[in-house]
């Protein structure tokens, strides 16, 4: 699974938690949804100021990805997903210093479809996390992550209207497994 879940963040140029901290200024702007966020959660980090700002706009702790963990991606989307509206609060009250981080509508529906992607992902990942998964839970998790994988990378059912990048990420990813 973490192979699979490796490749399509790969594929869709999310960088990493430790490239993160290298970038520049100049390559913001062109930087997908998941690297901004990342890139704002970080900004919040740096200073007791921003903790304290961000305190005050909600109790809600952002968690940060890491390289080591691909599941830490998706709690990371999925804190910001909820957070949406102090994350814009926050843009707009340090527009110095946060503007570049801005996501527009298109870039907060890439990281609610990412994150739907990833969702089974992190719910067979707990399961077999859990104990010692058994060869017809295994096979089941398999068979079941095949279907929606293949789904979404022939833009099907609910992914019909799926981000472009996203299932061609999917289909990529297929390709090189299968």
């Amino acid at each position: 699974m973490n192979h699979i879940v490796c490749k399509i963040l790969d594929d869709l140029k999310t960088g990493t938690a430790l490239e993160a901290k290298d970038i520049k200024e100049v390559d913001i702007a062109s930087s997908n949804a998941v690297v901004k966020i990342r890139l704002l959660i970080l900004w919040i980090c740096k200073s007791p100021q921003r903790r304290e700002h961000w305190k005050r706009l909600t109790t809600k702790q952002l968690q940060y990805d890491v390289d080591t963990r691909w599941n830490s991606t998706y709690d990371m989307l999925g804190d910001a997903i909820r957070s949406k509206p102090q994350l814009v609060q926050l843009i707009k009250d340090w527009p110095k210093d946060l503007a570049i981080y801005s996501l527009s509508e298109l870039d907060w529906t890439f990281v609610q479809q990412l994150f739907d992607v990833l969702k089974p992902f992190n719910e067979f990942t707990k399961l077999v996390s859990q104990g010692r998964p058994t060869i017809t839970t295994s096979t089941g998790i398999y068979f079941q992550l095949s279907k929606l994988l293949n789904m979404a990378g022939r833009r099907e059912g609910v992914y019909t209207t799926y981000s472009i990048s996203i299932t061609e990420a999917i289909h990529g990813s297929l390709q090189r497994f299968e």
